[in-house]
């Protein structure tokens, strides 16, 4: 009796949760409450997340629920409670989905019924998992009839699955918003959307003209009440429809009075049906933002971003884009605007996002008085990575159709610094470049829209970068007369630089003309206080350019220091007075010969180390690093390190360079620095030295002489990490490595440079130095100084020696001295004998280098560093 009344109690039990897990039709879900509503599951809590800003639904800011997938297979869903209807009424399903599939990605996106309680399922709509070459984005409202799939069954499920087949160049993402699952009834209408106006540039008065649908099976009569209100419902304007409205079809209404939308904002709409006979009231009503953009038609057009955004926006989630407008400050490679304080970037104090595909957009121009309209802006960027055959890249792009289609304008350098790849701005720029390009192609068009897209490819062994940063974008109609100079060729940062250094500059005709056969031009060593000026006699066709060397005039460089340099042009007749002036910062640096050299970069004297590149790519930066592994300097605030945050890029080649030294009265030089490295595999930290002037390069050997230290971990440089290295303690977390560099001994023009090399695959936090110095003597050096602290108790003379040595001592009588190289191995041992004085020993032939000096006596053990020479 006592096990019946048990199994009763728990079929009650059963039949109460039962009910409790059931809701009858209609239910609707907005997801205004940010999370997993009541009685709906999900797959993962982790697989789905809730959002209320940038989507293109109707009622996106009340929330909406979204999921990102990568290239990992997982069944990814949403599943409702069981829902009831009434008998075998027809039953629909509504809702709102924005689905993104990047280039290349597979995906299997699926809406489905179970009229089991998910034993089973059956799709009622899906998207074919094909692969393209280009971005899918859907965005729209689905409206699927259910009833066929229910049958006779009362009680079902639905569910929104998704799956990745293969993941692309970049996440997929599937957004849904106000979700309806109800019965159709007899007498139902509603607003379905707006026809006009639509988003766009120049609005004004506009004519309203909304979408009624006949969602039931009755028809429906004229003179029913549609409203709209322009301020959340506060005031409604209604009016009467003025057709009639058979099952499943639709009217369009135009409001009498037209709405003002000329106001620069997003305007928000809700527009209704308010029909008394009504018998579902859950899809009589939507939100329509519709954004009024300005309409840009008076030029030259110059937006410099400082007082506000400019209306430039992106309208994706931030889940999408990384797009900020603000003061760029990443801490890291770009950490300004351009002349300025703000600007727009990826992230304003970051880097992107993982595989971001992702866009920013103008307002709108209207070119109907420019036949050969221009553009022009500062543009850096940071974006390195590479994978499976696609590289990250930033293009700009021109839409005449308000965005409906796109074309890149441009490719890879047809206009200045435009495009370094088919994928747009690649690599790292280091510094803001200034690029250039012709609109023609649009010209007299009156209604032109930009935006800047991105597309970063970051496979999980790669991470994400600084990305890009626009600012001072300018508009104009091509002059007939625009010289420009583009750069200052000649001099270039070095040392030995004289009184008479020949500046070089480079010119362009920009315009449509060919440039008068006289062209006026100077130049400033002083950052424009004074001018040398001379004039070119030659005419210039459009689109060429001329090299120009100011022969009659050179410039004195020879007092070390940094050269603030100007070139311009200075035409009467210029139409383009914002491109004739360029700048260049040379620095003379000093040629060093007084030793022991020592730069802990905490003053001016750091500014003679520059960086350079090969490949275009350095995250090369003094400063103070903050990373888990590449901590501050030991000592002060300076570093040179790979990036102050975050890991280094992939693919490039740069490096740091000293300034010169002279090394001729140095017999025995010896290079020290403290160092971190976090590298990682296959890429290097090598240390190069020149001895003509930059002109080539050697690399300073492994190891290989008595007194070296921590001088590299392979033989082709340093990699890995120092963490893991065991030895002496280091100074917060740097090693001093030191390094006998014999191969410049006496030299009188030496440079050195502490250069990366990475390849496309993983990166890690890099390197960094500080605190480098030049001995004269490698007994100077600090493992050389542990070897002679016994000094006085026996002399070794002379030292550096070349075939002999002379030991004299008071403490030892007899013992052996053995001679060992840097590797320990033995190259000469004897037999001693010092009671009758100093004894001469005839050393063998041994190879330049320093040596390892070992007298074992009853007396003493002592060692000491032997110099060959």
């Amino acid at each position: 009796m006592k096990t019946l009344k048990s199994l009763i109690i728990g079929l009650l039990l059963m039949c109460s949760i039962a009910v409790k897990a059931q809701v009858n039709l209609p239910i609707t879900e907005d997801f205004s409450e940010m999370a997993v509503p009541s009685g709906w599951t999900v797959s993962n809590s982790w697989d789905w997340y809730f959002s209320n800003v940038n989507e293109t639904f109707p009622s996106y800011s009340n929330g909406y629920i979204w999921t990102s997938l990568s290239s990992m297979p997982s069944d990814m869903f949403i599943i409702s409670p069981v829902l009831t209807r009434n008998g075998t009424d027809p039953v629909e399903l509504s809702f709102y989905q924005h689905i993104s599939i990047p280039e290349y990605s597979i995906v299997d996106i699926k809406v489905q019924i179970s009229i089991n309680n998910g034993v089973s399922w059956s799709t009622v709509d899906s998207i074919t998992p094909v692969q393209l070459d280009t971005l899918v984005d859907i965005n729209e409202q689905k409206i699927i009839n259910l009833t066929d799939s229910i049958g006779s069954a009362n009680q079902f499920k639905v569910r929104f699955f998704t799956r990745i087949i293969y993941g692309g160049m970049g996440n997929v993402r599937w957004a849904i918003d106000d979700i309806s699952i109800h019965e159709i009834m007899p007498n139902d209408a509603g607003v379905i959307s707006v026809t006009n106006p639509v988003s766009g540039c120049g609005l004004g008065n506009e004519n309203l003209i909304v979408n009624i649908k006949n969602f039931g099976t009755a028809t429906i009569p004229s003179g029913i009440p549609v409203e709209y209100s322009t301020d959340n419902g506060a005031n409604w304007t209604s009016e009467n429809t003025t057709a009639s409205i058979l099952p499943g079809d639709t009217i369009l209404h135009t409001f009498s009075t037209p709405v003002d939308f000329s106001v620069i904002e997003t305007h928000h709409l809700l527009i209704r049906t308010n029909w008394a006979s009504d018998e579902q009231s859950f899809n009589n009503q939507i939100s329509q933002n519709i954004m009024s953009e300005p309409l840009v038609a008076t030029y030259p057009y110059l937006e410099d971003f400082e007082s506000n955004n400019g209306y430039w926006y992106t309208p994706l989630d931030t889940s999408y884009s990384s797009w900020e407008w603000g003061h760029p400050n990443s801490t890291g490679i770009i950490g300004g605007a351009s002349g300025s304080q703000n600007a727009w970037k990826t992230n304003l104090t970051g880097h992107h996002l993982m595989n971001e595909n992702s866009y920013i957009l103008s307002p709108c121009y209207d070119f109907s008085g420019l036949s050969n309209p221009m553009i022009e802006f500062d543009v850096w960027y940071e974006a390195t990575a590479s994978a499976y055959g696609v590289i990250s890249g930033m293009v700009l792009q021109v839409s005449t159709n308000y965005g409906t289609t796109w074309q890149t304008l441009g490719a890879a350098g047809t206009g200045e610094n435009w495009y370094t790849a088919a994928e747009g701005w690649h690599g790292s720029s280091s510094e803001w470049k200034h690029a250039k390009h012709s609109l023609s192609t649009y010209g007299n068009q009156n209604n032109v829209k930009f935006r800047f897209k991105i597309n970063v490819i970051n496979p999980s062994w790669i991470s994400p970068e600084e990305g890009f940063l626009f600012d001072n974008i300018r508009i104009y109609e091509q002059p007939q007369i625009d010289i420009s100079v583009t750069e200052i060729e000649t001099p270039a940062t070095g040392c030995g630089m004289t009184n008479h250094e020949y500046v070089k500059i480079k010119l362009k005709n920009f315009g449509l003309a060919d440039s008068p056969n006289k062209i006026p031009i100077a130049y400033s060593i002083n950052g424009g206080t004074s001018f040398v000026r001379d004039t070119v006699n030659y005419v210039l066709t459009p689109g060429e350019e001329l090299l120009y060397t100011f022969f009659s005039q050179p410039a004195d460089f020879s007092t070390v220091g940094t050269y603030h340099c100007v070139a311009l042009t200075s035409i009467a007749t210029d139409g383009n007075l914002l491109n004739d002036t360029v700048y260049r910062t040379i620095i003379h640096k000093p040629i060093i010969s007084s030793f022991p050299y020592f730069e802990d970069f905490e003053s001016s004297s750091a500014e003679y180390w520059t960086i350079g590149s090969s490949t275009g790519v350095s995250n090369w930066v003094l400063g103070s690093p903050m990373k888990t592994e590449i901590l501050p300097p030991p000592s002060g605030t300076h570093a040179w390190t790979t990036g102050l945050v975050g890991n280094y890029s992939s693919s490039q080649n740069s490096w740091v360079e000293s300034p010169c030294f002279d090394l001729t009265d140095v017999d025995y030089p010896v290079i020290s620095m403290k160092i971190a490295v976090a590298m990682a595999t296959n890429d290097y930290i090598l240390v190069e030295y020149s001895t003509n002037s930059g002109a080539t390069w050697l690399s300073v050997p492994i190891q290989d002489s008595y007194g070296d230290s921590w001088w590299y971990s392979f033989s082709s440089g340093w990699s890995g990490s120092s963490i893991n290295w065991t030895g002496n303690p280091p100074v917060s977390g740097y090693f001093t490595a030191v390094k006998w560099v014999y191969s410049v001994a006496n030299a009188p023009n030496v440079k050195f440079r502490v250069k990366i090399t990475t390849d496309s695959y993983s990166n890690n936090e890099g390197f960094a130095f500080d605190d480098f110095e030049i001995n004269n003597n490698p007994l100077l050096s600090i493992a050389a100084k542990e070897e002679s602290d016994k000094t006085g108790k026996v002399l070794v003379y002379p030292n550096p020696c070349s075939d002999y040595i002379v030991i004299s001592s008071e403490k030892i009588s007899q013992g052996i001295l053995k001679i060992s190289d840097y590797l320990g191995k033995q190259v000469f041992q004897t037999n001693i004998d010092l009671s009758n004085g100093d004894l001469s020993i005839t050393l063998p032939e041994l190879s330049t280098g320093v040596y390892r000096l070992s007298i074992y006596s009853k007396e003493e053990l002592f060692n000491q560093a032997l110099i060959i020479k």
